[in-house]
């Protein structure tokens, strides 16, 4: 199919310039939320107390005071403590008295040995007073069979003022005879001095020679 050619007119349009302007934005007010207010609440109304009317009673009357009882007057607010009762220590018996010394007494004791009990030696203890002066012994030496084969004797002697109870001595002396030696020891007390003086000798025993 053939149609003729139709020429339309051309015409432009003219279109107005874009104008772009950079402008800042508008400032939000910040809003701050409030709680909401919590309701009140009211109390709920208190029944009224009931009052119940008692029948009225006889008042007692006081007993009136004798004029001869002294009334106690009031005590402080703050009482002072009272101090603590002295503590009474109860009286403690008497010591009992001791007996007096004996004016003459004698000691004496056997020494044994073995299992058959044989006599070796024996120590003798004497104590004589008189006058207010003592003199105090004690004589120990073997035996029997035993000195035969060990001589042997020492003698203890101390002598000094004596009392009801005590003994103050002034002189001790030892001696000890031991088969062919023998040996002598002496002490004495200065009591006014406070001093103790000890000497000590020995004596050797000779042989006799036919």
């Amino acid at each position: 199919m053939w149609l003729p050619e139709v020429h339309l007119p051309q015409h432009e349009l003219k279109l107005p310039p874009l104008i772009a302007k950079l402008e800042p934005l508008p400032k939000l007010s910040a809003k701050v939320a409030h709680p909401k207010p919590k309701p009140k609440v009211r109390p709920k109304p208190q029944p009224e107390p009931v009052v119940q009317s008692l029948p009225d009673l006889p008042i007692a009357q006081s007993a009136p005071v004798p004029a001869s009882v002294p009334v106690a007057a009031s005590a402080p607010a703050a009482a002072e403590p009272e101090p603590p009762a002295p503590v009474i220590a109860e009286a403690l018996p008497p010591e009992p008295q001791r007996p007096p010394l004996p004016k003459h007494a004698r000691l004496q004791f056997n020494v044994y040995q073995g299992q058959g009990n044989f006599k070796v030696g024996e120590s003798v203890h004497t104590l004589d007073i008189e006058d207010g002066y003592y003199t105090l012994k004690a004589n120990v030496q073997t035996t029997g069979l035993a000195s035969l084969v060990k001589s042997y004797r020492m003698v203890q002697t101390s002598g000094g003022e004596a009392t009801q109870h005590t003994l103050k001595p002034e002189v001790f002396t030892e001696e000890i005879t031991d088969g062919s030696s023998k040996k002598m020891n002496r002490t004495e007390f200065d009591w006014a001095n406070k001093k103790i003086t000890a000497a000590k000798h020995h004596y050797p025993r000779r042989r006799r020679t036919s």
